[in-house]
């Protein structure tokens, strides 16, 4: 094969693998952000769960079972709820 060959095949051959790095390199942001997102909303969930769960607490202690119930059907009256206990 002669040198000028070897050197047209070298160039593809580094062109084609640098291509290469940068899908897999794009591939790999995505499945990091798409990984970092599902973490963020499983801590959001949680958040929002123990939040309910702090409200739902204060309500039984105090005997208010209706503001529990009505809570869990009213985002407003819920957030009104979460002011008044200072839970956020």
């Amino acid at each position: 094969m002669c040198e000028a060959l070897r050197e047209i095949m070298k160039e593809e051959f580094e062109a084609a693998e640098a291509r290469g790095e940068a899908r897999g390199e794009a591939r790999g942001e995505a499945r990091g952000e798409a990984r970092g997102e599902a973490r963020g909303e499983a801590r959001g969930v949680e958040k929002g769960e123990n939040l309910l769960g702090s409200l739902m607490t204060k309500l039984k202690e105090l005997g208010r079972l209706d503001d529990a119930f009505k809570a869990a059907e009213d985002k407003q009256y819920r957030e009104k709820l979460y002011k008044e206990f200072k839970l956020a």
